[in-house]
């Protein structure tokens, strides 16, 4: 959970804890503190300015050191949804 917090944090995304592995973001509307406005967080705000897109996320546990990350669409269109999707994809290291 904490390079999922991590990469959110990098692409300037803001998040609401629904359960203990279980998370509702978006891209921040608004400038992050200390944001330099530099790096894949400014793809994520332009996103959040054209469209508004929500996305679930959901850890699960399927084996002792293997996890499974599951992403869903809450809100908005298909396109800028693959593309948030295609962000944290790349952003996390794993």
């Amino acid at each position: 959970m904490l390079e999922i917090f991590r990469t959110l944090r990098v692409l300037q995304f803001e998040w609401k804890i629904v359960a203990q592995y279980s998370l509702k973001c978006r891209p921040c509307t608004r400038a992050m503190p200390g944001s330099d406005g530099i790096g894949m967080g400014q793809d994520a705000s332009r996103f959040a300015t054209r469209f508004k897109v929500k996305v679930g996320l959901q850890l699960y546990k399927i084996q002792e050191d293997s996890y499974l990350l599951d992403i869903r669409k809450v809100d908005g269109e298909i396109l800028p949804f693959m593309d948030v999707c295609s962000l944290l994809l790349s952003e996390l290291k794993l």
